[in-house]
C-alpha cells in the first residue's frame, strides 16, 4: 500500500518518539515480526522511519512544513493491513488521504517473453 496524506499537524509529523510509538502499534496490529526499526529526525524538521519486518517493510517519511506524510507498507502477512493503515492515518491526524493498493509478488509475473508463438526469429 502506498499512502499520501495531507493536513496532519506539523508537531505530530516532527515527533520522532511519537512516530516510533505509532509504528510499533501498526506492527502489533499487523501481527508482524519486527527485525529492526530505524528512525531519523532531520534538521530543521521531518522524520524518516523504516521498519524492517520478517514479512517485508514499512516506511514513513514526513514533511511537517507541508503538513504531509508518505507511507509505504509492503506486507505479505495475514494481519489487518487496512486497519493498520487507518490507525497510522488517524494517529498522525491526516485530513486528506490517497491510498493505493498495488498487488505485487511472484504470482503477478506476466507471460514470459519468447513463448513458442512469438519466438520465431525476425527475417
Amino acid at each position: 500500500m502506498l499512502i499520501d496524506a495531507w493536513g496532519s499537524p506539523a508537531e505530530r509529523l516532527d515527533d520522532e518518539d511519537g512516530i516510533r510509538a505509532i509504528l510499533e502499534e501498526v506492527i502489533d496490529i499487523l501481527g508482524a515480526t519486527l527485525i529492526a526499526l530505524s528512525l531519523r529526525r532531520f534538521s530543521p524538521q521531518g522524520v524518516t522511519a523504516v521498519a524492517m519486518l520478517a514479512e517485508s517493510h514499512l516506511a514513513v517519511h514526513t514533511w511537517p512544513e507541508l503538513n504531509y506524510f508518505a507511507a509505504d507498507l509492503f506486507y505479505c502477512g495475514a494481519g489487518d493491513s487496512e486497519r493498520a493503515v487507518q490507525m497510522l492515518v488517524d494517529k498522525l491526524g491526516a485530513l486528506d488521504v490517497r491510498q493505493r493498493h498495488i498487488v505485487r509478488g511472484y504470482d503477478q509475473r506476466p507471460e514470459p517473453v519468447g513463448t513458442p508463438a512469438s519466438s520465431a526469429p525476425h527475417q
